[in-house]
This record gives structure tokens, C-alpha cells and sequence, in this order.
């Protein structure tokens, strides 16, 4: 998660410099995104890479200067509890 953590910064500070092939392999085939928008499937495909860019730009644009990533085994643990997931 650091490496996640350090690739997105990197692209919060300059979107054109986006590690696109680090990115996208941090993700499965298929996976799952929770924003204040929705909760939303994606495929992790040429698509996803392409739209990378102008997501990050929209988080600079907004003022968000920098991601930190917490406790995943709690979030996880949360998301299987509050939507039973079952795997």
C-alpha cells in the first residue's frame, strides 16, 4: 500500500507524470470504487489508464493536495461488514 500511496501523490503533484502501468496494476481485473459520488464497478482496462489523467487533475483542481492511506485490513473489514461481502 505504500507504493499505491507514494504513485498516487506523485500524480496529485504533476497528472501528467502518472504512473499509468503501476496504477492500474495495483488494481484486479474487475474492482470496486466507493467516492462520495457512489459506489461503482470498473474494469481495469485502457479505459481506466486513459481516465487516470483528467481524475487526478479533478482532485488537484479541488484542492486535494496529497492521499494517505489507512489501516486497509480495518477498511476491508468494514466493507465486509457493512455490505456482507461474500468472498
Amino acid at each position: 500500500m505504500n507504493k499505491y500511496e507514494r504513485r498516487v501523490n506523485d500524480a496529485l503533484i504533476d497528472p501528467l507524470k502518472i504512473d499509468s502501468f503501476g496504477m492500474t496494476s495495483a488494481y484486479t481485473d474487475n474492482f470496486i470504487e466507493a467516492s462520495p459520488s457512489g459506489v461503482q464497478v470498473f474494469q481495469n482496462n485502457e479505459q481506466y489508464a486513459a481516465a487516470l489523467v483528467p481524475a487526478f487533475e479533478g482532485q488537484r483542481r479541488i484542492g486535494n493536495p496529497k492521499a494517505t492511506v489507512k489501516q486497509p485490513r480495518n477498511v476491508a473489514y468494514f466493507l465486509f461488514e457493512y455490505f456482507k461481502v461474500s468472498l
